[in-house]
């Protein structure tokens, strides 16, 4: 449905708030090939295809920077640093991995910490 509408934004001339929903729907569903093949789609037959792979190929790359970024700050021993890096990354892209990623840094923080280990048992 967001499709349709960011499809309606550019026939209607208002092409900033096209890219910002389609720019929304690709970080969100960056794992979906069908998705990304209609936001593609769109951006064809609006015949802005080149613009539409630009914005494709930034969502991704910034994606894949905002995950390494707090996978390389937990493997670095700063894992309250990745945690904030991860659940922020999180918030600005829901992306299952993001959320994974953060999961996993907060475990291991709560574990080195001595939390996880006072729940009584």
């Amino acid at each position: 449905m967001t499709i349709d509408l960011a499809h309606a934004c550019f026939v209607t001339g208002k092409e900033e708030d096209a890219h910002s929903l389609l720019r929304q729907v690709a970080a969100e569903n960056n794992d979906d090939p069908h998705l990304i093949e209609q936001i593609t789609s769109v951006f064809e037959k609006t015949g802005q295809a080149d613009v539409g792979k630009a914005l494709l190929d930034q969502v991704s790359r910034e994606i894949i920077e905002l995950n390494n970024r707090g996978v390389l700050a937990a493997r670095a021993g700063d894992l309250e640093g990745a945690v904030q890096m991860l659940i922020q990354a999180a918030d600005k892209v829901p992306n299952l991995q993001f959320l994974v990623n953060a999961a996993k840094a907060i475990f291991t923080l709560l574990d080195k910490k001595g939390l996880g280990s006072q729940s009584g048992g």
